[in-house]
């Protein structure tokens, strides 16, 4: 369902600089436009959230979280830059960096399955970003293809954080509180069952940031094959029968350093690769 924006609603926009171009896409909530903002001299990406359509729960659960999220996390190469926040009576409005590429997803869909080098320098673009997240203190919990966008030099942008938590730490020493402490763990489930990991499938408490490097993992996976690890039809039986095992596809052929990564990705919890794992595996 598509939102139209009043006259007056436009004219208060302008007021403010933006001119309000065309729409990039809509969602339950409300839509996304793009917009030329004035002050900045350049396009952005306005997303307008209908206040009728939303309740409390939506407000304090994810909008108040990705907005806290964007604010607190120091700008990085392949996270989305926000520029702003704003309400009126009737709507929401998050002004973030316009990514004119759209989303790997969309990039795939036309594509089909990448070649590795650029999955892999795409995968690398991403891992960074992750690592950036998770050292400001935070776990997306909501990474997918959709939620990858692609800027003008198609370099990864990292996006919508509405799933986003805080990390809480539980420390072990009093005396080594940055070496020595571990995250606390998340009980919500949240984020799409096709890049979850298998701890989150199973209702169990989960490392928030663990289950994101899972969710790397099923991304570098659709990149290359073009098709999910776990398709959903083979998700039920995977929860039942606590059998996550995921087969190598004969095609296309792949190097023995991508399949060292998914190996180390798609392991249990306690054994999955550390970021810095994956960062010393040269991946190309």
């Amino acid at each position: 369902m598509d939102i139209v924006l009043s006259k007056e609603t436009i004219d208060n926009l302008r007021k403010k600089g933006y001119e309000m171009k065309r729409k990039l896409g809509s969602g339950s909530y409300g839509c996304v436009q793009l917009a030329f903002s004035k002050p900045r001299n350049q396009n952005v990406a306005m997303k307008i959230i209908e206040s009728s359509r939303i309740n409390q729960q939506y407000i304090s659960k994810f909008l108040n979280r990705e907005i806290e999220v964007l604010r607190s996390i120091k700008p990085h190469s392949h996270i989305v830059k926000f520029y702003e926040f704003d309400k009126s009576e009737k709507y929401f409005f998050i002004v973030i960096e316009y990514c004119e590429n759209g989303d790997i997803y969309d990039y795939i869909r036309t594509h089909r399955n990448l070649p590795e080098a650029q999955a892999c320098f795409w995968f690398k673009q991403l891992i960074a970003g992750v690592e950036h997240i998770h050292n400001e203190g935070f776990a997306h919990r909501d990474l997918k293809c959709e939620n990858l966008l692609l800027d003008a030099n198609y370099n990864v942008k990292i996006t919508d954080f509405g799933f986003a938590c805080k990390l809480k730490r539980e420390i072990k020493s009093q005396d080594k509180v940055s070496s020595d402490s571990l995250i606390a763990l998340s009980i919500t489930f949240c984020g799409s069952i096709l890049y979850a990991s298998p701890e989150l499938l199973k209702c169990k408490p989960y490392d928030p940031t663990k289950s994101d490097i899972w969710s790397c993992g099923v991304i570098l996976w659709v990149m290359i094959f073009g098709m999910y690890p776990l398709e959903e039809y083979r998700l039920k039986h995977a929860i039942e029968t606590d059998d996550f095992t995921i087969s190598m596809p004969d095609q296309p052929l792949t190097s023995d350093e991508f399949i060292e990564v998914i190996n180390g990705i798609f392991a249990d919890e306690k054994d999955r690769f550390t970021i810095n794992q994956l960062k010393k595996v040269r991946v190309e």
